[in-house]
């Protein structure tokens, strides 16, 4: 039995005797009353209404008692002489002695017939209680919410003082999710010994004097843990119960491991090819400004004065401008692995989309001539961190120029739409086929690199979700944005509504 139900179970014995005394004393006044007019035996019949009644509600030795204080009545009052414990006639003798007979036989089948019954009930409760349990395990996700849920549903559904959960580590078997008393440390050490393989070991004593269970935890083909439950009764029926459930915690527990190892193991795979694409990326966008300032100076270098005036300065200036775009890339990517990292923070702040748009168009001046701007009037500020919107933005703008190497025009439209306000930048080039309008954006897609996109797009998606805004590519002909047959990206934030002071607060 566990702890609640040996409880029950020792709660009966004196309700048991308050009946058993009840019923003999109202039956025999009654009894008394009638005596002249009954026959000697009908009184040890009647007698043995209030016994059944006290075994029935406390158990067998409520029985034994009800037969000695039955034995007195019968003796006392009922046979010849009355008032004395003298027997008298022989038959007397025999009608007492059957009456006891009789007493122990019933109180015996009835008090078996009870406890079975008893038994029954408990063990009944217990394995509900054991369902209940094992059922709350189901749909828990993540290792540590399922070790917690495993402790504080035994210990609440069974009463125990302390529970605790010991799994394997490099170092040796460690403690997780102790819900009630903590065990002390020697304690502890009961249950973890030096041993090679976990093990089950039962009803240990505590200093305080309370059982102590460990439990082995295992599948059909590993050990996974230790169950340790303090307090309890530890008899036989407790330890199965206990091993009940320690074999469906070792099931439920050795699943979350295995999806925290695949988790791993695809946050590994994710981080391995996030670097491949990362370094692949950086290669192809690293060598182009590289190239071109090595190109500059080695002219430099190598013709000297033999150069112009003004081929000189046009090679200063390409190395100028590639330093430039250089410093950005690195700028951009120092940022984008603060901003994946949880490292930094964007300061949004009320901020005109038109200061950004010329902000991103002086810093390229040269490719001045080829944008086309189609801003909304009035258009409401967003709230924004205005240097990651710049270099979002600019990203867009870079990634349409290279699209329209032919020199063709670029549009940069903006206009609200509800409460959000939409940025569009449109090319002239190729386009981007549909399948790809999603993993454009990344690094890599699944499996492979990323196609041309180099770190630009990826770079503006950072910084545009750091600003809790959205990015994308939308069809700007069919959507009436553009006329032009290339890609059009977005950017969209919400616009700063001043009226909305909680908007600033959640940002600071």
């Amino acid at each position: 039995m566990t702890f609640f139900s040996a409880k029950r179970a020792s709660q009966g014995f004196p309700t048991g005797l308050a009946y058993l005394l009840a019923s003999m004393f109202f039956l025999t006044v009654a009894l008394v009353l009638l005596r002249s007019h009954l026959a000697i035996a009908t009184p040890a019949f009647i007698l043995l209404i209030p016994v059944v009644i006290g075994v029935v509600v406390g158990g067998f030795w409520v029985g034994v008692v009800g037969a000695l204080l039955g034995f007195l009545v019968f003796d006392y009052l009922f046979i010849p002489p009355f008032y004395t414990l003298s027997v008298g006639a022989l038959q007397n003798l025999v009608s007492l002695f059957v009456y006891v007979v009789v007493v122990v036989l019933v109180s015996t089948v009835v008090s078996r017939l009870k406890e079975a019954q008893l038994k029954a009930k408990i063990y009944g409760d217990d394995f509900y209680r054991l369902a209940q349990t094992s059922q709350a395990l189901i749909g828990v996700s993540g290792l540590e919410p399922l070790l917690a849920k495993v402790t504080d549903s035994l210990a609440n559904n069974f009463g125990y003082l302390s529970v605790a959960i010991f799994l394997p580590t490099e170092t040796g078997l460690e403690i997780n999710s102790p819900s009630g008393k903590a065990l002390t440390q020697k304690e502890i050490s009961l249950v973890v010994p030096d041993r090679p393989r976990p093990a089950s070991l039962f009803n240990l004593e505590t200093e305080d004097g309370n059982k102590l269970n460990v439990l082995a935890m295992e599948t059909l083909s590993h050990p996974v843990g230790l169950l340790v439950v303090k307090g309890g009764t530890g008899s036989p029926h407790e330890i199965e119960l206990l091993k009940t459930f320690a074999n469906s915690a070792a099931l439920a527990i050795d699943q979350a491991l295995l999806r925290e190892k695949a988790r791993r193991t695809e946050e590994l795979e994710e981080l391995d090819n996030w670097r491949r694409a990362l370094l692949g990326s950086v290669s192809h966008d690293l060598k182009t400004p590289l190239a071109s300032i090595k190109a500059s100076l080695s002219a430099l270098v190598e013709l000297g004065d033999r150069l112009s005036p003004s081929e000189r300065e046009e090679l200063l200036t390409t190395s100028e401008a590639q330093t430039d775009r250089l410093d950005r890339l690195v700028s951009n990517l120092l940022d984008m692995a603060r901003i994946e990292a949880g490292g930094f923070r964007a300061d949004l702040q009320p901020t005109a989309i038109s200061e950004v748009v010329d902000s991103v168009i002086t810093s390229r001046s040269s490719f001045k001539p080829r944008i086309v701007l189609d801003l909304a009037k009035d258009l409401p500020l967003v709230l924004a961190d205005f240097t990651l919107l710049h270099q979002a933005l600019g990203n867009l703008v870079d990634n349409a120029i290279r699209a329209g190497s032919d020199g063709g025009p670029i549009e940069i439209t903006a206009k609200q739409e509800g409460d959000l306000l939409k940025i569009f930048v449109s090319d002239s080039g190729r386009g981007v086929d549909k399948s790809r309008w999603d993993s454009v954006f990344d690094l890599y897609e699944k499996g492979k690199a990323s196609q041309g996109s180099g770190l630009g797009l990826a770079i503006a998606k950072s910084f545009v979700l750091a600003q809790s805004g959205q990015i994308g590519i939308v069809d700007g002909a069919a959507a009436g944005i553009t006329k032009l047959n290339g890609a059009t990206f977005f950017i969209s934030l919400k616009y700063y509504d001043p009226t909305n002071s909680e908007i600033l607060e959640s940002s600071s």
